[in-house]
């Protein structure tokens, strides 16, 4: 009878190792253990690295007194301090940032972003640009002048008011139209005395 052959076997190979981050699996398990956290945490953000290392020390506390429940006070305080400091560590990386001093920086807008968001919100208003009480005093110190004895209903000084305002608002326009004849966005006192004398005595 012929020779049966036999299937040749294969000497089993080891699986090759998994890899988590560059590293094997098995490199990792060799590694001490503050080796392996830094490689774990590396290049995670600083909150999500912190709730790690905060996971680590609550972890090794466990472990350390179920391991050594008779070991003694010291290696409790030693444990819950581990934990505190993680705590710290994973409360100042959700805090938010603080500049210098402890004053948070406020925000800063370009140039003119704030002044044409003033400029739209009181064009879109129906309101008075100038408060009512104070208004209301500097016309009764100025009808003091005149006679002493004067009064005044609401109704009018609300439309001395809208005179006053809509006369204002001309004379600032006109002298504004007359800074930027001068090539100039600033608006001086010279532009606003020229705006008044091209209005003429009629307009004031």
């Amino acid at each position: 009878m012929g020779r049966t052959k036999s299937p040749a076997r294969r000497s089993a190979s080891p699986d090759p190792a998994h890899t988590r981050g560059g590293k094997s699996i098995v490199g990792l398990k060799g590694m001490k253990g503050q080796a392996r956290n830094a490689l774990r945490t590396n290049g995670f953000a600083s909150g999500v690295r912190a709730a790690l290392v905060l996971s680590d020390a609550r972890a090794a506390a466990q472990r350390g007194g179920a391991a050594s429940s008779a070991g003694g006070a010291a290696a409790e305080h030693g444990a819950a301090e581990s934990v505190a400091a993680a705590q710290r560590s994973l409360h100042q990386a959700q805090a938010p940032r603080l500049y210098a001093g402890g004053v948070k920086k406020p925000q800063r807008y370009r140039p003119g972003t704030v002044a044409l968001r003033e400029i739209r919100k009181f064009q879109n208003s129906t309101e008075m640009l100038i408060p009512m009480r104070p208004f209301q005093r500097v016309v009764k110190e100025i009808a003091l002048g005149y006679k002493t004895d004067l009064r005044f209903q609401s109704t009018a000084i609300v439309a001395l008011q809208e005179a006053a305002e809509e006369y204002l608002v001309g004379v600032m326009a006109d002298a504004m139209m007359c800074a930027l004849h001068g090539e100039r966005k600033t608006l001086m006192m010279k532009d606003i005395a020229l705006a008044r004398r091209i209005r003429g005595p009629d307009r004031v």
